[in-house]
């Protein structure tokens, strides 16, 4: 059985795959190309490594073993995702690719110039001081962040969960460097900086996060729906990147600034055993038959999305609310209680299943489907002022996390560091009298309006100079 699903998941995938590259909407700025690529890499190419070679170390590590009835169900729900998800997006996405920057953007691009320097003046500073305490945390094992053994979810004792994240405001800040400068090659330079920060903690995922931005602006500044092959190398090291960092987890980069005294630093050598795919950051096949494994068959209960409630109480720090939940206000049960699922992200469907089954899949995935259909529209019938054009591109590729996580906090506090920096500048622009598109182009109308009575004249003057040279004309002959 699980074979034949195996084999009629691939197919499901070819066939969207198919039918979305023949549609006229179908473009890399599109929401389903993103969620074909997480489906295709998570449930198609990966499924199959999982089950013909083995792959144990999450089974081994969460303390449990699916049955093939666990197996099935996970590969049941992934394609009722799929469909739900696709479905939706592409009806509510339905508007065609636009181009439609003008001159009036291109002079837009190098007003916010000034702001952007004096937002980086800002928030560098920031991001810097959060990544490299970040290093000496990371380097000498000394987080303030303790496991809940109740909940398994990490809580920060005594630190700051927002200045812990500051340092996400870094790559939006190397996306605008590259883009306002046009792509030069010294841009690149505030960029491989973040990367070997960022990279120096053992975080991946917001490096590949602000290439895929930047790959994307490329592609639009030059009106092309689909990625060229310096796009598609520009991703593909991104990609080396994401792969040489999470070999250790950012221990070798600390190692050549600093001294690493880390316990990750003894465990290299194990790290580098795992097999291709075979490690956490793309598990979220095993992750969901761990979800399956337990929901609702030893919970009893499903979760009916009260999980949501913690983007109520996320905001407030725990400094300022001593008896601030771990996790949501409301748990029905912790997952804790029948493995040990460290690290475990749920995606889309996981998440929607652990919420009210093949139920929940369909209304969590059918939902954002909607949403993202609803923002993809949204963008593409607008102006494409740069702001808007910034904040849909950087935002675009957060949906692969949020694919991935499944949360609907995870894509809200994520984007939420990487617009930050767009907004300041736009703000910025505001109060600095910083003339941006809507206002460079009532200029130019003003402009025109006071040249219209001069043009006006001039013509009148050349009728009038063209009937006098007639007259002239006319006279010359009757004589």
């Amino acid at each position: 059985m699980y074979e034949v699903l195996l084999v009629a998941n691939l197919l499901l995938w070819l066939a969207l795959s198919i039918h979305f590259v023949t549609r006229p909407n179908a473009s890399v700025f599109h929401p389903a190309a993103y969620y074909l690529f997480f489906h295709g890499l998570i449930f198609v190419l990966r499924a199959p490594l999982v089950y013909y070679r083995g792959y144990e170390a999450i089974y081994r590590g969460y303390q449990f073993m699916p049955t093939m009835d666990d197996k099935n169900t996970v590969l049941l729900a992934a394609m009722l995702g799929l469909v739900c998800f696709y479905a939706t997006v592409m009806h509510f996405g339905n508007a065609m690719p636009r181009f439609p920057q003008d001159q009036i953007n291109e002079a837009e691009r190098k007003e916010m110039v000034r702001p952007f320097l004096i937002a980086a003046a800002v928030l560098a500073p920031v991001g810097l001081v959060s990544v490299l305490a970040n290093w000496d945390t990371r380097a000498n094992d000394s987080t303030t962040m303790l496991l809940d053994s109740a909940t398994g979810r990490f809580v920060n004792t005594t630190g700051n969960g927002y200045f812990d994240d500051a340092q996400l405001l870094l790559a939006p800040l190397t996306v605008l460097c590259v883009w306002l400068y046009r792509f030069r090659w010294w841009t690149f330079i505030p960029l491989l900086t973040f990367v070997v920060l960022r990279g120096g903690t053992g975080g991946r995922w917001p490096i590949i996060m602000a290439c895929a931005t930047i790959a994307l602006l490329f592609l639009y500044e030059r009106r092309k729906r689909w990625p060229d092959w310096r796009a598609i190398a520009f991703g593909g090291v991104a990609l080396f990147l994401f792969q040489i960092v999470g070999v250790d987890r950012g221990t070798t980069i600390r190692q050549w600034f600093i001294e690493d005294r880390s316990s990750l630093a003894d465990n290299v050598d194990r790290l580098k055993e795992l097999r291709f795919l075979e490690g956490m950051d793309f598990a979220n096949l095993e992750f969901f038959e761990y979800l399956v494994y337990a929901v609702p068959q030893r919970t009893g209960t499903y979760g009916y999305f009260l999980d949501n409630l913690q983007l109520l109480t996320q905001p407030i720090p725990r400094v300022l609310w001593s008896g601030k939940p771990v996790g949501p206000p409301i748990q029905l049960f912790s997952l804790f209680d029948y493995g040990y699922p460290i690290g475990m992200t749920y995606s889309l469907p996981g998440e929607g299943w652990v919420q009210l089954g093949y139920l929940g899949v369909i209304i969590w995935c059918a939902l954002f489907g909607w949403l993202f259909g609803l923002g993809y529209n949204r963008f593409q019938k607008s102006s494409h002022g740069n702001p808007i054009v910034l904040t849909y591109l950087l935002f675009l590729p957060l949906s692969l996390t949020f694919f991935r996580d499944g949360f609907l906090l995870t894509i809200v506090q994520t984007a939420v560091f990487f617009l930050f920096p767009v907004w300041l500048i736009v703000r910025i622009a505001r109060l600095t009298a910083v003339p941006l598109a809507d206002e460079l182009r009532l200029r130019a109308r003003r402009h025109l309006a006071r040249r219209k009575p001069d043009i006006a004249a001039k013509l009148l003057d050349r009728r009038r100079m063209g009937k006098i040279a007639a007259l002239g004309h006319r006279g010359r002959r009757l004589r």
